[in-house]
């Protein structure tokens, strides 16, 4: 029985960043409450905390699909985990031997691939996931 080694730490930052750019798109889809806008690119919501905005989208879920706001709220929950899970595989430093402790993709790069605030990826680590 052979262990196999863990891939090169240049190819478990690509696979983190990746999957955080796929759980980025999926939680920016079903988001209904914008966070920048279309036209200016601008914060929409500059300094109002995730919890609102996420407290602000499930109360919009309810009134957009009023007949089947549970389903649509198990999906935007579903992205919402996924996004939670990539940015904290991405905070993780790379397995293997000799390898740095510093985290697989660095803190404004994942904010940028998640198209959230920096304060915002903080609040997400610290809690180990939902930010309250």
């Amino acid at each position: 029985m052979t262990i196999l080694k863990p891939p090169p730490p240049y190819e478990q930052a690509a696979a983190a960043e990746k999957r955080l750019t796929a759980a980025a798109e999926a939680f920016h889809a079903a988001l209904l409450v914008p966070l920048t806008d279309p036209e200016t690119g601008k914060e929409m919501l500059p300094r109002t905390p995730l919890a609102d905005v996420l407290r602000l989208n499930e109360i919009a879920i309810r009134r957009a699909h009023p007949r089947s706001w549970e389903r649509h709220l198990e999906k935007f929950t579903a992205a919402e985990k996924e996004l939670y899970d990539a940015i904290l595989e991405a905070t993780r430093p790379a397995d293997g031997e000799g390898v740095s402790s510093y985290p697989r993709v660095p803190l404004r790069k994942r904010a940028q691939l998640a198209g959230l605030t920096v304060y915002a990826i903080e609040r997400i680590v610290a809690a180990g996931g939902r930010p309250s």
